[in-house]
């Protein structure tokens, strides 16, 4: 213990532990080591076992439902939609299915009652063929009918259209005048 507190006289004083420790080479960087606390670095265990699937990402998978979340509301909102624009286009055909039965038993009735009325004179009946033969007949086509081509307005002539004046082009006030 004198000795190592250095008052032993008769023996020499130890030697002072130098603070740094010499450089193992000059040319390899000295590199220091820094510690981390606890929550610093985020630990992923990649693969611990080969039978068992990674875990899931807690921050990942929340990212992910709220993306699956907002998908599904807008798939939502979008096949109520459709539901409603289903409904409102069977009820248009329901009733566009209504207006032609109707029409259909006037035009019916009409042709009856116009038979009734040239029934009790065979001459008359011969004399109102044409005019039986000329009424409107039932046409299932889709869209609408052709215009005469009586109707139809002769085409227009095409007219050369000017040219745009190009002012960004030096001497442009000389060729605007044409």
């Amino acid at each position: 213990m004198r000795r190592a507190l250095g008052l032993d006289a008769g023996a020499p004083a130890p030697r002072p532990v130098p603070s740094r420790p010499a450089e193992p080479h000059p040319t390899v960087p000295r590199h220091r080591h820094r510690f981390v606390s606890d929550g610093q670095v985020p630990v992923v265990v990649v693969h611990s076992r080969p039978d068992q699937p990674p875990p899931p990402r807690p921050d990942r998978s929340a990212a992910q439902l709220e993306i699956e979340r907002a998908a599904r509301e807008r798939s939502e909102r979008a096949l109520a939609a459709a539901q409603a624009r289903i409904r409102d286009l069977e009820t248009q055909i329901v009733h566009v299915n209504l207006a032609r039965d109707e029409a259909l038993a006037a035009l019916r009735q009409a042709r009856e009652q116009l038979a009734a009325a040239l029934a009790p004179s065979p001459a008359a009946a011969r004399a109102a063929a044409p005019a039986l033969a000329a009424a409107p007949q039932v046409v299932r086509r889709r869209g609408r009918p052709p215009k005469p081509k009586a109707e139809r307005a002769p085409p227009k002539p095409r007219v050369k259209e000017p040219q745009p004046v190009k002012w960004w082009v030096k001497g442009w006030r000389d060729t605007a005048g044409d």
